[in-house]
């Protein structure tokens, strides 16, 4: 139990019709008898108040009403904290909520760090490391697949499989203690003989659980599409007319777009992330040049590239730049460039006659190597054309990259904790290596030892403090 209470503003703000207040601590009930007035206060105070129940009353200063509120008082350890909670529901808007706040603060409260509620859940044993990174994707979640895939982990999902393999792995360093502890029984060779079978087995589960982060990235981030092309062949048109209204700004100049622009959609309960960028060309203008490596950068997350032709100009010979621009990207998201969907359009089609013969004549067919794409569209955005086929498109590859994992076995999400099974799993492929060279029972636990830390760096078992730190840093205020 940490010995101070802290209070924040939970939830509301201007425009909400509540404002939610919440303590929690050691004096969390006698700060808040300090300052409310309601029936209990004739009966002994909030002190008297029965667990999990809900007070009427009045928030007082000196004798002056600040608010009509709803004060719910919940004992310690059935809170989410499992520490003595109570949550005040005041009037919306900035000034109800900042007066009950400087009164608690006068009282003895202090304000609580960004995700300190959070925290103490953790620190109180009532939740796991991951699960307080799941509270945190809940509360930022998008779509219904976002908030499953947060859910998921919230329950428990990830913490169960992990905990299951660290004990198997504490199980087999218990066993090797015994041969220290008992050398005279000369069991070394039959141990290390059981220890190289059960760290094949815990290799194979971990490399399973690596595999799922796919899936899961995609469950919790979404699946980035990177629009793409030479300048003034309308990319930004195009992302307008995929989002369905004007997020971007369309002009007949060339290199308008100087910067990367974004816009989320929902895809089938996917977020897909859409991204404008500037025009992929040799440039002598500064501002244009770092639009264009931003815009490389951004190929190289995405999971989609969409390359735009403007079918109306006369096509020269654009498979360098096709290839400069989406074929050698760097391995940065995916490990393997070849994980990345390509599709091309054939953008402004209003403006041919026969946009269908053009793009499959002898000289088209020449100048542009359709054998990079695994998708053409021929599509104009003025006009609304071949919109819905692009959009199509998108749908397919997102189930198609999701169906390889069903949704309800998603359980990594996070690339810390993928990043620490893939450690896990290297200590284990070490601790193999060194049983098959016939190295003591000592020198092998050291790397099974490392691969139970690494697993438990993911729950908090082994986690420093300084790492604690950081992940709840990243909460907001209130939680």
């Amino acid at each position: 139990m940490r010995e101070d209470t802290i209070c924040a503003v939970s939830g509301g703000g201007i425009g909400a019709g509540i404002s939610k207040i919440r303590l929690s601590g050691p004096d969390a009930i006698p700060i808040a008898d300090k300052i409310f007035a309601g029936e209990s206060s004739q009966v002994g105070g909030l002190a008297s108040v029965r667990s999990h129940s809900i007070c009427y009353g009045v928030i007082r200063d000196f004798g002056e009403i600040v608010d009509e509120v709803l004060l719910s008082v919940m004992r310690a350890p059935r809170t989410y904290t499992r520490e003595d909670v109570v949550e005040i529901d005041c009037h919306g808007g900035i000034v109800p909520a900042r007066r009950v706040m400087e009164l608690l603060l006068r009282k003895g409260a202090r304000t609580a760090q960004p995700g300190e509620f959070t925290k103490r859940a953790f620190l109180n044993g009532r939740i796991d490391l991951s699960q307080a990174e799941a509270v945190m994707d809940i509360i930022e979640a998008e779509t219904e697949e976002n908030a499953k895939a947060a859910v998921g982990q919230l329950e428990g999902r990830l913490s169960k499989k992990i905990n299951a393999v660290r004990n198997e792995i504490i199980e087999l360093l218990a066993r090797i203690e015994v041969v220290f502890d008992y050398p005279e029984h000369d069991e070394e060779q039959i141990t290390t003989k059981a220890c190289i079978e059960k760290l094949i087995e815990i290799n194979n589960t971990l490399s399973e659980y690596a595999e799922n982060y796919e899936s899961g990235r995609i469950a919790k981030d979404g699946i980035r599409v990177t629009i793409t092309g030479s300048p003034n062949v309308g990319k930004s048109s195009l992302l307008n007319a995929i989002a369905g209204f004007d997020r971007a700004i369309v002009t007949e100049i060339p290199g308008t777009t100087r910067d990367t622009i974004e816009e989320h959609i929902n895809v089938n309960g996917i977020k897909v992330i859409l991204t404008d960028t500037a025009g992929i060309h040799e440039t002598e203008d500064l501002i244009e040049r770092l639009g264009i490596d931003r815009a490389r950068k951004e190929l190289s997350k995405a999971d989609i590239v969409i390359y735009v032709v403007d079918i109306a100009e006369e096509i020269v010979d654009i498979a360098e730049e096709i290839s400069d621009a989406i074929k050698n990207l760097p391995a940065d998201l995916h490990g393997n460039p070849e994980d990345i969907y390509r599709i091309i359009v054939f953008n402004k089609s209003d403006m041919v006659d026969d946009p269908e013969a053009k793009v499959g004549s002898a000289e088209f067919e020449k100048n542009i190597p359709k054998n990079i794409f695994e998708e053409s569209i021929i599509a104009s955005a003025k006009e609304n054309i071949g919109i819905d086929k692009i959009f199509d498109t998108i749908d397919y590859i997102v189930r198609n990259k999701i169906s390889k994992i069903q949704l309800e076995e998603v359980f990594v999400v996070s690339m810390r904790h993928k990043d620490l099974i893939i450690k896990a799993k290297e200590a284990t492929i070490a601790a193999l290596d060194a049983c098959q060279n016939q190295m003591t029972l000592d020198c092998i636990s050291v790397d099974i030892k490392a691969a139970a830390d690494y697993l438990g760096e993911i729950t908090g078992e082994s986690t420093g403090e300084d790492v604690i730190n950081e992940i709840f840093s990243r909460f907001c205020l209130g939680k």
